[in-house]
């Protein structure tokens, strides 16, 4: 009798919790839908932020609900928004939207209504904005030493810091049938050497970058010379 006079208080706060996460939930909705009777469009899917240079892309798919009609994108604490059409007719449908974004990070919210304005629960994302900001943190690789080694024009490398993204080196010269090659330099090469390079003539780089694995534009840093000595 003890044990069962100890459980029903917990059993109780239980539920009580339980009642309190409940309503959280639809106060939430009912701050974007109002107190209109609760009627949950299919969610989107899949949903994956890119980030990128002056924009961020969002993505997903919309496959549950074919009275799906629009898809309502928010960020900045809801104070920003864009409305996109979206047309279930022909089956389930792909989102990819570009927004154009001033630099820094954002957390989205993103919902579907249908044709009565109903929304869905809310799906959440994040993604970055890059912009002047991160190409004044990125530099281009240093040369160690650039030299004629036995006839063959050869640069020697300093590493890049890895954390901000360095992807490779592109290097231009020209070669003694006064013809522009191009040359891509992995991350992890220290030593390059120019084939047929004639002596005397410009050689020049630069260096890109990602910021993130995922995202969708290439940054890269501003050219220099490099000098056989």
């Amino acid at each position: 009798m003890k044990k069962i006079r100890i459980l029903y208080p917990l059993l109780l706060m239980a539920i009580i919790f339980c009642i309190i996460a409940s309503c959280s939930k639809m106060d939430a909705y009912k701050e974007i839908a109002g107190d209109k009777e609760l009627s949950y469009p299919g969610k989107i899917e899949n949903v994956v932020i890119y980030s990128g240079d002056g924009r961020v892309i969002v993505s997903g798919d919309f496959i549950s609900d074919p009275k799906v009609v629009n898809c309502r994108i928010y960020w900045d604490l809801k104070e920003k928004w864009l409305d996109v059409a979206v047309d279930m007719s022909g089956g389930p449908q792909s989102l990819y939207q570009e927004i154009v974004l001033p630099e820094k990070t954002y957390n989205f919210d993103i919902y579907t209504r249908d044709s009565k304005g109903n929304y869905s629960v809310p799906v959440h994302g994040s993604g970055k904005s890059y912009g002047n900001k991160y190409r004044a943190s990125i530099s281009n690789r240093l040369v160690k030493s650039a030299a004629l080694l036995a006839g063959v024009a050869t640069i020697e490398w300093y590493q890049l810091d890895r954390t901000q993204g360095p992807v490779e080196t592109s290097l231009e010269y020209t070669n003694n049938s006064n013809e522009k090659v191009t040359i891509t330099i992995p991350l992890g090469e220290q030593t390059t050497t120019l084939d047929g390079y004639k002596i005397g003539t410009d050689i020049s780089y630069f260096t890109r970058y990602r910021p993130t694995p995922g995202c969708i534009d290439i940054f890269q840093t501003g050219t220099e010379q490099v000098n056989i000595h």
